[in-house]
């Protein structure tokens, strides 16, 4: 299976994700209130692609006494996150993996799973459709899932990523990385289109229910899951 990108440079990311990303900050607040809203009192809840913990600790300040497993490829990203987590007091309910997904022991099924800017990054090959298949596997069964990810979309795609574009070189991208985040959201990342993107979560028996985000080309989705998955 084609593996993820991983992200080794946790300050960088950390510094420039905001202004690369435009309502970053939006959809890190958004989640919880979505989870609040789709999950009555989890107990479990698996972070995918943890980054640099901003969505672990988000969800573990807003459902206290739920315990929270974040998964990232990244060793760097990790220790970033471990170190954030310790910060905010949470580190007897937060833990944190340094893998993929699918090297992760699932002990018991999860309420909810959380994965934010990582989909894009994995190829249209089979790796992208192991990916759901994984996040079903790794939930109870109706628990949600929020996947969040840049979506390749025919329908005005280009003044979309236009308008990407202008809203990070206004958030202070510089003439260069604006130019590599123009090939990435052209043709550098793997983005589905819709139509998609709902045939692989089909076939990894997950729904796909409401449309909780979208700035530009971004967008996140509640996706059900509808029914036990074979390994």
């Amino acid at each position: 299976m084609t593996r993820p990108k991983s992200f080794d440079d946790a300050t960088r990311y950390e510094r420039q994700i905001r202004a690369l990303v435009p309502g970053y900050d939006v959809l890190h607040a958004v989640i919880p209130a979505m989870l609040r809203a789709a999950c009555t009192n989890p107990r479990r809840i698996l972070v995918v692609g943890c980054g640099t913990g901003t969505e672990a600790i988000a969800v573990a300040r807003t459902f206290a006494g739920c315990e929270v497993d974040c998964v990232d490829p990244s060793s760097e990203m990790i220790e970033h996150a471990a170190t954030a987590i310790r910060k905010a007091g949470l580190e007897s309910r937060v833990r944190v993996n340094a893998c993929e997904l699918n090297r992760f022991v699932v002990e018991q099924p999860y309420d909810a799973v959380v994965s934010t800017l990582v989909g894009h990054l994995i190829p249209d090959d089979g790796a992208r459709a192991s990916f759901l298949c994984d996040i079903a596997g790794a939930m109870a069964h109706g628990a949600s899932a929020l996947v969040t990810e840049i979506e390749c979309s025919t329908h005005e795609g280009s003044l979309l990523v236009d308008a990407h574009l202008k809203c990070s070189s206004a958030s202070g991208v510089s003439a260069d990385r604006l130019e590599l985040l123009k090939a990435r959201l052209t043709h550098g990342f793997h983005m589905l289109e819709r139509s998609r993107f709902e045939e692989l979560a089909g076939a990894a028996h997950m729904q796909v229910h409401e449309e909780f985000f979208r700035c530009f080309n971004v967008v996140g989705r509640r996706l059900v899951r509808s029914q036990r998955v074979e390994a």
